[in-house]
């Protein structure tokens, strides 16, 4: 082989370098544009499925909300009914101590609110709410007890009670006075909220015959979150 051979074969081993340069730089190339494309693919449905999730969440809650507003807004059907459920022996009250109140609810010979000399110590009532509506709807509620026409009470009160033989008090002890009861109390669709109450004169130590006497009557009010509002006025004649 002569030096013009030697000189012609270093120029196709020059070619055939340059060549398979291009080949791999085009495949880098390829690769590279591939990677980018999958990478903004991803990018997109990333963000639709962001997106969509934000939607799907803006709509239930504004279907959430909407439906609120439109029970809160409804008329609410439900009626109210109060009871006194003592027998009374006696007409009047006597007064009792609030730390004898138990004893006194339980009574004597099974006539509950009744000493052993027969007098009438306290009276007990039965507070109906029937919620006739579809859906369930939380109430607020009071109790105010008023003096009848010649009548005077100073030292009239009252309180929820578990309605049994071992009876109990619920929350506090409260005075005559519009006093707030149950500030939010849910009753289910088409169901009857039962609630008792008991009413005495509490005894301060001394004669009450001038400041505890006479008839009283008592106003229990419901109103329903939608603003419809009942009203039910009980005697104790």
């Amino acid at each position: 082989m002569n030096e013009k051979d030697v000189l012609e074969l270093e120029e196709e081993m020059k070619k055939y370098e340059n060549n398979n340069i291009g080949v791999n730089d085009n495949k880098k190339s390829l690769k590279n544009g591939l990677i980018k494309k999958i990478y903004f693919v991803c990018l997109i449905v990333a963000f639709l499925v962001t997106g969509l999730s934000i939607t799907i969440s803006f709509f239930t809650a504004s279907a959430r909300s909407k439906v609120i507003q439109e029970i809160e807004s409804a008329v609410v059907n439900f009626s109210l009914k109060v009871e006194k459920i003592t027998f009374e022996e006696k007409k009047g009250l006597i007064p009792v101590k609030d730390s004898q109140i138990l004893n006194a609810l339980k009574g004597e010979n099974h006539k509950k609110c009744v000493d052993l000399n027969g007098n009438n110590v306290c009276q007990i009532y039965k507070v109906s709410v029937n919620n006739d509506s579809d859906y369930s709807t939380a109430f607020k509620s009071s109790l105010e007890l008023i003096a009848s026409k010649n009548s005077g009470y100073t030292n009239l009160k009252w309180a929820e009670i578990i309605y049994s033989d071992t009876p109990s008090i619920l929350g506090d002890i409260k005075p005559m006075s519009n006093s707030n009861w149950k500030t939010s109390y849910g009753i289910g669709a088409n169901t009857t909220g039962e609630f008792y109450i008991a009413i005495w004169i509490s005894d301060n130590g001394y004669n009450q015959n001038d400041s505890d006497y006479g008839s009283f009557t008592g106003n229990v009010t419901f109103e329903a979150i939608s603003g419809d509002k009942l009203t039910s006025t009980f005697s104790s004649k």
